[in-house]
């Protein structure tokens, strides 16, 4: 197996300690070949930083590794010592996902890329179908989303994510081979695919940083490295700006490409992608909505200013003008309500995303005791044979990890004595400030797999005061 070495391999100088490999590694054409989407493979060393202090290193959390038979990269995987479980989600378009079986083209993003995970120590390898390469849903870049024009509830009814998926395949295709000594063996995608595996990448991020917001590190919505070896790629001498025009139709990435072109311009003053870019990017300030659930949901609430900050979750929610909610005894419960009448206080700011026009009532009260603040969350329709399940989603700086997620099947309501009734508790140490919570509810329906299984969801930003 090749791995990347220290080594650029478009250049024909050795890349300085503190750089990271600028492409991503697909191994030697006569050997069992991987693609890696992270600068660090498996037993590579890392790059040395320059002050020699670890946190200087650029790290990953995991490896994204791709290949033409993924049954046969985790039998091989096993055999390394690598420990782990495929994915359970089904996807129509693949079969059994042996090379013969993979479409001739780019298969549609609809769903789970991911086809599973291994682990040797701490090295996480995460197997993977496709690179998914997403656009916005129509209509989602020409609405003006910022919240302040939209008060109270907020209604949206946009479709799924347009794109398609990069199969290893296509990385083959737009491949090249190193020109140092030590990357001579080592293929990797040209500069062109570089560039565009790059742009999508950062587009994803972008879009879903909502959901990898931690109350106790600090997450950047993009990383400046990455936007600096964009412009480095595009302004190389092997760069194909044809080509990426053509990679850009193909998979449906112009979206990611006029965020990046964008932040390009904002932050270094390049428009080394401008070529590449929309009329659109050139006709309107900032405007590249990100979305606050499971691909739904759409709120334009940043700026380029704002995300060379850390991402504060209290920060968007208070962006999203939030309900003012107590924090009662259970003694003295207060109940609020969503879409349901005479049944709890009404809440007045919601954003609801609806493909059919359906909603979600709900009631809910929040109570603070010695040091813990509970919450109980009830729907109040029952589910019907076509739904699979309710889906409760709680995120903000109290509670553990930032996130709590919780599922309720009609099965499992009718056991209980208190039916679509959902309980959670949380330590709530410093109760002097009010704290922030994002209250997320959706219903999955059963024909529809992956990303794109739930509708409607309600997203319900709170401000919660104790009393």
């Amino acid at each position: 197996m090749a791995c990347a070495t220290n080594a650029c391999s478009l250049c024909s100088a050795s890349r300085r300690p503190n750089c990271s490999p600028c492409s991503i590694g697909i191994g030697s054409p006569n050997a069992f070949s991987i693609a890696i989407s992270r600068s660090v493979p498996p037993g590579a060393a890392r790059p040395c930083p320059p002050t020699s202090e670890s946190h200087h290193l650029r790290g990953s959390a995991d490896l994204d590794v791709f290949h033409c038979d993924l049954d046969t990269l985790l039998e091989t995987l096993e055999k390394l010592g690598f420990t782990g479980a495929r994915h359970t989600i089904a996807f129509d378009e693949f079969g059994t996902l042996s090379c013969e079986q993979f479409p001739e083209t780019a298969p549609p993003v609809n769903g789970e890329h991911e086809f599973g995970h291994m682990q040797r120590g701490d090295v996480r390898i995460e197997l993977h179908r496709y690179f998914p390469a997403c656009s916005y849903p129509q209509g989602v870049r020409q609405a003006d989303l910022r919240p302040l024009h939209h008060p109270g509830h907020w209604r949206q009814s946009f479709g799924d994510l347009a794109g398609r998926g990069v199969l290893y395949r296509d990385l083959r295709e737009h491949s090249t081979s190193g020109v140092t000594p030590e990357t001579c063996t080592l293929v990797v995608p040209d500069p062109a695919m570089t560039v565009f595996l790059r742009c999508i990448h950062l587009f994803v991020h972008y879009l879903r940083v909502i959901d990898i917001i931690s109350p106790t590190q600090d997450v950047l919505a993009l990383k400046l490295a990455d936007l600096a070896e964009i412009r480095d790629l595009a302004q190389h001498p092997r760069f194909d700006g044809a080509r990426l025009l053509r990679l850009v139709e193909t998979f449906g990435g112009q979206d990611a490409v006029d965020l990046a072109s964008s932040l390009l311009h904002a932050y270094f003053g390049s428009e080394a992608l401008l070529f590449a870019s929309s009329p659109a990017r050139l006709q309107t300030s900032f405007h590249f909505p990100q979305c606050l659930t499971l691909w739904r949901c759409w709120a334009a609430y940043t700026t380029p200013e704002e995300l060379l900050l850390p991402a504060s979750l209290d920060t968007v929610i208070e962006r999203l003008q939030p309900n003012t909610v107590l924090a009662t005894s259970r003694a003295e419960k207060r109940h609020y309500a969503v879409f349901a009448t005479g049944c709890g206080q009404p809440i007045e700011r919601a954003l609801l995303h609806s493909l059919h026009d359906e909603k979600i009532p709900v009631r809910f009260a929040v109570t603070y005791r010695a040091g813990e603040l509970g919450f109980e969350i009830t729907f109040l329709e029952p589910l019907r044979a076509d739904e699979r399940f309710y889906r409760l989603d709680l995120q903000g700086c109290c509670i553990p990890n930032g996130h709590y997620m919780s599922a309720l099947t009609r099965q499992e309501a009718s056991q209980r004595e208190d039916g679509y009734t959902v309980r959670a508790a949380f330590a709530w140490k410093d109760a002097s400030q009010p704290v922030c919570i994002l209250l997320l509810l959706g219903l999955q329906h059963k024909e529809k797999p992956g990303w794109f299984a739930f509708d409607p969801l309600l997203a319900i930003p709170l401000k919660i005061v104790p009393t």
